[in-house]
């Protein structure tokens, strides 16, 4: 019983784990996306500007 609960603990460890990567990597890319998008619209500025 205490075996089980043991590998039923490291199961939902991993899950919470697993999750827990999936959220801060999507995270992580949602902030590049918006970096992009900001550095995007920064240089389009700045050429409407020079021109």
């Amino acid at each position: 019983m205490i075996i089980l609960q043991f590998k039923l603990h490291k199961y939902v460890n991993k899950r919470l784990f697993a999750r827990k990567f999936v959220a801060v990597t999507l995270h992580k890319f949602n902030f590049v996306h918006f970096y992009q998008q900001t550095l995007n619209k920064a240089l389009f500025i700045r050429k409407a500007q020079d021109s």
